[in-house]
């Protein structure tokens, strides 16, 4: 018996690629149709809600998922938000600002939604932001200042549309995932060294920080790779299925 009892994963390029609206993989499904009932699954992303629900939607999750980089907590099934800690107006307004003169799109999660922000728009609160398809040395220099606001926090990652290029996805300094991940943990009556993590960004090195056991898909950033207990086959090759066959069936 396996003395693992939750397993923690990220999203793009972990599970699917990065981008996707929805799980094709007939292997990953099955995988985790088959799980037993009693193992805690735990997806936490930095998508917003409403491009991961789908994705959770795929996979039948039971046990709820931390979206926004961990700045909101949702309830997989209805994706009801029953946690979040939120950017202020002041803190998205100081955003806005920084951002303005390159005029990159915007968008901010409302609620179940997405929507994108005009720069004349009355700022409003928000569990996170995101600015999109942004190149290189904006991206790096953009992330920097924006870090410089008291109590916020940016990280960068490919962008979606496309790879050269970055997506800046941005939040409350104390929105982390392994703070949302413990949370869950309290949640689900599980401990650190219950739990496998697998993911694929440098943003999942937080996400490491909250498990027992880390696990990497071969296609993660170097730094992760450096910090994984393991390795598995790529996101390509569905390797997270080789997770759950290997610890959970």
């Amino acid at each position: 018996m396996s003395k693992y009892r939750g397993i923690v994963f990220d999203i793009d390029e972990t599970i699917v690629p990065n981008g996707a609206s929805s799980v094709t993989s007939k292997p990953l499904i099955n995988a985790f149709a088959n799980l037993p009932n009693n193992v805690i699954t735990i997806a936490a992303t930095g998508r917003m809600k409403s491009s991961a629900f789908p994705i959770i939607g795929s996979l039948k999750l039971k046990h709820n998922t931390v979206v926004a980089n961990g700045a909101q907590i949702i309830n997989s099934s209805s994706g009801r938000t029953i946690y979040s800690r939120n950017l202020s107006v002041e803190q998205v307004n100081s955003v806005l600002k920084i951002c303005e003169p390159y005029n990159y799109k915007i968008i901010i999660p409302s609620n179940s939604k997405k929507y994108m922000h005009s720069y004349t728009l009355k700022p409003i609160t928000a569990s996170a932001l995101f600015v999109h398809n942004v190149i290189k040395t904006d991206a790096h220099y953009l992330a920097k200042i924006i870090n410089k606001i008291s109590g916020v926090h940016a990280y960068i990652a490919p962008a979606w549309s496309d790879p050269a290029n970055f997506d800046i996805g941005i939040g409350h300094a104390k929105a982390k995932k392994h703070v949302a991940i413990e949370i869950l943990y309290k949640k689900y009556n599980l401990k650190p060294e219950e739990v496998i993590g697998v993911g694929d960004s440098i943003n999942d090195i937080e996400l490491f920080n909250a498990v027992g056991h880390k696990i990497a898909v071969a296609n993660a950033n170097p730094k992760l790779l450096e910090q994984a207990n393991e390795i598995v086959p790529s996101q390509k090759e569905d390797g997270i299925v080789t997770v759950i066959n290997k610890y959970f069936n």
